[in-house]
Order: structure tokens, then sequence, then C-alpha cells
């Protein structure tokens, strides 16, 4: 996919963001743009990118894979805490097994304000400890769901 200014504008895209695609780089495609990205250790910026060209059973796949891979720094912080681990479940029911009752198993693990809370903490606090390699992982991972 072609990235462009206006595309990025489009997407909200901060500003930070927008004045460094001008001088870097013009129009070009989105794996030149992420592996640049990589390049200059802007895994923010390249999984902002990802997740605006994926559609949304890609971006629960991502996900998914990231929360896997950043899992075990949050287990070992919080020993009997399995709600990140069940959130993971859920969104692997209703991504896998689409069903009403897969559905309504991932719905209810959303509603579930603490485990969603307890989920979108620890991906992020692991997210931000987790080494290059991971984030790098995750970046590929993502690069390798998007389809042409």
């Amino acid at each position: 996919m072609k990235i462009t200014i206006k595309w990025l504008k489009g997407k909200n895209a901060c500003g930070e963001g927008v004045e460094w695609y001008k001088k870097t780089l013009g129009i070009c495609e989105h794996n030149e743009i992420l592996d640049l990205l990589i390049d200059q250790k802007k895994y923010d910026w390249a999984i902002w990118l990802i997740t605006k060209v994926m559609g949304k059973k890609q971006c629960v796949e991502l996900a998914i894979f990231s929360a896997e891979q950043v899992i075990h720094i949050y287990k070992e912080k919080y020993l009997n805490d399995t709600r990140p681990q069940e959130a993971i479940q859920a969104a692997k029911n209703y991504l896998y097994k689409p069903s009403r009752a897969a559905a309504a198993a991932a719905y209810a693990a959303a509603a579930d304000a603490a485990a969603a809370d307890a989920a979108a903490a620890a991906a992020a606090a692991d997210y931000a400890v987790a080494g290059d390699n991971i984030k790098i992982a995750i970046i590929n991972y993502g690069k390798s769901l998007i389809k042409e």
C-alpha cells in the first residue's frame, strides 16, 4: 500500500510523524516505511502504521501475538493474576472459533473493566520493558499479516 501525507493526515498521524515522513521519504510503500522505522528504532510508530493498514481481524491477530510475546514478564510480577491470559484466550476464541458463544465470551472479557484494564496495563508495561528483539518480532509479524 502506498502511504502519502494525505493518507497519514487522514489517519490522524501525529505532527512529528508527518514531518519525519516529509523529510525522509515522500510517497512509498508501507513495507519500506516499516523497515526504515525499525532501522531508526521508531517501534511505536511502526506499530501505529501497521494497525492503520490492517483490518479488524489482522489487528486482533497482532494483539494476540503481541500479548503472547510479553505475557511472561507480567506473569513473573503477578503470579496469581490470570486476567491477561483469560483476555488472550477470549480474543483467540473470538478470532478462531467464531460463534455466538465465542463472541459472548470476548464481549464478557472486554466488559469486565478490571480485566480489560489489567490486560491493557500489562501489555503496555510489558511492551515498554520488552527488548528490541521482541518489538521487532511483533512488527515483522504485523508485516506478515498485511495483505498486499
